[in-house]
């Protein structure tokens, strides 16, 4: 049986908070989670989801909220 989710070579831009970059790692993390919402594999609330900017930084979906009303925004940027 396949994975549903394959690893990837492709790495988050290195980039600093602030940087229009920052944007297209949030509008990934945010459309992920309404993928995953869409297809099945998480219902509600359940989970977060996150992705890792720099060796400083990641973006992750904030807790308790519904994926289905996310916004760019809604996403956090957390100095790991």
């Amino acid at each position: 049986m396949g994975s549903f989710f394959k690893k990837s070579s492709i790495k988050a831009p290195a980039v600093l908070p602030g940087s229009d970059n920052i944007r297209g790692v949030r509008e990934m993390v945010c459309d992920s989670g309404k993928q995953l919402l869409r297809t099945g594999l998480v219902s509600g609330t359940w989970g977060n989801i996150s992705c890792r900017v720099n060796d400083d930084y990641m973006v992750i979906t904030p807790s308790g909220r519904d994926y289905e009303t996310l916004t760019t925004e809604d996403m956090v940027l957390v100095n790991i």
